[in-house]
């Protein structure tokens, strides 16, 4: 699980990744090859975020073009640097219109995919981000054209909520570190008790500083919670479980990967017993992870993990590719008809997507650290 998306980033081997197949911004699509955009941030300050996704198209689309292309024509990317910045998405349509293109992979950052999406759907452009979390874009289904392989973000604490209820646990205490993402996610845990009779929350507290620390446990043991959710970061996740165990609290402790380490885990011994988080699926053993890794490899002697969102990306490439295929043109409509109703095989496993746009096969599941051991528990 080592090669798992834990953003173990590569900053210093990136620059030397020669992204070759970069199309010119004057030539726009022809009836002999199948054009693509990839909107990411791959220069600048969140290069080392955006670089990956750019190279795992690359690598997809030199992998079809060696096959003998799309629909019997070489597929040609379209760089655009967007810097994950809201204020790019003008250029990004100039870009869109000269170029005729009705496919990208990207945005990779919710604020420019917030931005551009009305614009892109517009213009008739099928997308397909490796990282996109807002869950309104999908939710909502104001975006037809809009697909994701990333799950959503709400989809962890219901995930949580869901797992807790099949086990039993009824009685939820619910922590966050108050961050934009931990509101967020308070509001979709709350969400779910309320509307389930069967669900009490018996305390929900953020931890600020950590000052809260202390009342927060007190009023857990004291409202008899049978288990804690626990949204932020890894630090204040460890001591709030430890606090929690010297106070004498049994149950359930569930987080997100954060706490996704072996050493720390072992050092946590009795602490760690009843601790569950949610994370992607393994796909290490994979026939296609393996070969995009190795693919990877190959451009950077001596590199060992890709950066964040590659594999997402990859397989976002994939997708998008044999639904040209199955669909005989680059329409968005049929494309968009044929990632809804076909499976295509990648590096995250075999991936569809449902009506709203949001990936099916590749979500989220729960493991469980107990012996000495992380295993999977539910999906």
């Amino acid at each position: 699980m080592s090669q798992r998306l834990c953003f173990l980033f590569v900053f210093l081997l990136l620059p030397s990744f020669p992204v070759s197949g970069f199309a010119d911004e004057a030539s726009p699509a022809s009836a002999d090859e199948v054009l693509l955009i990839v909107s990411t941030p791959f220069e600048g300050e969140m290069r080392d975020f955006g670089l990956p996704t750019l190279q795992a198209v690359e690598l997809a689309v030199e992998d079809y073009n060696a096959a003998g292309g799309v629909l019997g024509k070489p597929v040609r990317f379209l760089p655009f640097n967007d810097e994950c910045q809201p204020g790019k998405a003008g250029e990004l349509m100039k870009l869109v219109g000269g170029s005729n293109a009705t496919l990208m992979v990207g945005p990779i950052c919710n604020g420019m995919a917030r931005e551009v999406l009305p614009m892109l759907g517009r213009q008739g452009v099928v997308v397909i981000s490796p990282s996109v979390t807002d869950s309104g874009l999908t939710k909502t289904r104001s975006f037809p054209l809009f697909f994701r392989t990333m799950w959503p973000a709400d989809a962890q604490p219901e995930k949580q909520v869901a797992f807790l209820k099949k086990k039993g646990f009824t009685r939820l205490a619910l922590l966050h570190d108050a961050s934009e993402q931990g509101v967020a996610f308070e509001a979709v845990v709350r969400r779910m008790i309320e509307g389930d009779p069967d669900l009490t929350m018996v305390y929900q507290g953020d931890l600020v500083g950590g000052e809260e620390a202390v009342p927060a446990v007190k009023a857990i043991l004291g409202g008899k919670a049978e288990a804690v959710i626990y949204e932020g970061g890894r630090g204040l996740g460890c001591v709030m479980l430890a606090l929690l165990r010297e106070a004498g609290f049994a149950g359930a402790f569930i987080s997100g990967d954060q706490f996704w380490d072996d050493a720390l885990l072992g050092k946590m011994g009795d602490f760690s017993e009843e601790l569950y988080f949610t994370g992607p699926m393994e796909v290490g053993g994979n026939p296609l992870y393996q070969v995009a890794l190795e693919r990877f490899r190959s451009r950077i002697q001596g590199a060992d993990l890709p950066g964040p969102y590659f594999y997402y990306a990859y397989s976002a490439t994939l997708a998008l590719l044999n639904a040209v295929n199955q669909a005989g043109n680059t329409d968005a409509a049929a494309v968009a008809e044929m990632l809804r109703s076909r499976t295509v095989d990648t590096p995250l496993g075999p991936i569809s997507f449902d009506e709203a746009g949001d990936v099916v096969g590749a979500g989220m599941v729960v493991y469980q650290y107990k012996n000495g051991e992380i295993r999977e528990v539910s999906r």
